[in-house]
């Protein structure tokens, strides 16, 4: 602000430049629902900042190290918490995992679940 030779006051305005950061993505949770059947649902929570999207991959294999073998995909525009949950088919006794990226205009953050295996309760 500034003050001219007659005593009035006088502003300058600046537009703000609205700085994209790059986004990034925590895992809160990875477990089932049903576990230890074929209806069991592997599901992953999540929390984010600054993504606008998000796309996320299951996995399974028969053993903890064996062949990976896709088992689905989606994606959706993040909210906060979030939650992913599948509700088809799987199988006992093996190994699923999560992969889940959020992104936004400058980049992409994701995570990994350790593999856990539905096992019968």
């Amino acid at each position: 602000m500034l003050t001219t030779a007659a005593g009035l006051f006088c502003y300058f305005h600046q537009n703000a430049t609205v700085v994209v950061v790059a986004p990034t993505v925590t895992q809160v949770s990875f477990d089932f629902y049903y576990t230890g059947t074929t209806t069991a649902q592997p599901y992953t929570d999540f929390t984010d900042t600054s993504a606008t999207s998000y796309s996320w991959i299951l996995n399974r294999s028969g053993t903890s190290t064996s062949k990976t073998i896709f088992t689905a995909s989606g994606s959706g525009t993040p909210t906060g918490t979030d939650n992913i949950t599948y509700t088809g088919s799987t199988y006992v006794n093996y190994w699923y995992w999560y992969i889940v990226t959020v992104t936004n205009s400058v980049g992409s953050a994701s995570y990994t679940t350790a593999r856990k295996q539905n096992v019968p309760v």
